[in-house]
């Protein structure tokens, strides 16, 4: 029912406040990127404050680093990515078509037990052979 301040809300739609601001940059940029049009995409990644950038915000930034020739920068942020998730294969993929090596994963960051340092090796040496491949086939 209706009150006097407005129509009740069925909580179906989300208020539009609550939008983030920085979510809303990251699909704008992605919107930019499927239309190919790279700048823009970039402009709009770059407003993004770095504390805000999450993985997928970084990749695409990279993306559009690459796609409109800042080489250095593309390579800095899947670089970055990387920090963020180690196991990140797209970065790798991309790090290894650029030439440059990403860096090893660091050893001194601390596990949950056992079970999870045998996976993690497991996943550490599987992205260290991805890794070599991929440069294998880009040289």
């Amino acid at each position: 029912p209706a009150t006097s301040s407005g129509p009740a809300r069925s909580g179906a739609v989300p208020d539009a406040t609550h939008l983030d601001e920085s979510s809303t940059k990251f699909k704008m940029g992605k919107c930019f990127a499927a239309l190919r049009e790279w700048r823009f995409a970039l402009a709009e990644l770059e407003t993004i404050p770095a504390r805000a950038r999450t993985l997928p915000v970084t990749l695409a930034l990279a993306e559009a680093y690459k796609r409109t020739g800042y080489d250095r920068a593309s390579v800095a942020c899947y670089k970055e990515c990387l920090r963020i998730n180690p196991f990140a294969v797209e970065a790798v993929e991309a790090l290894a078509d650029a030439g440059a090596a990403p860096a090893e994963p660091d050893a001194t960051e601390k596990s949950g037990g056992e079970g999870d340092d045998a996976r993690d090796a497991l996943a550490t040496e599987t992205l260290r052979r991805l890794t070599r491949g991929r440069l294998a086939l880009a040289s």
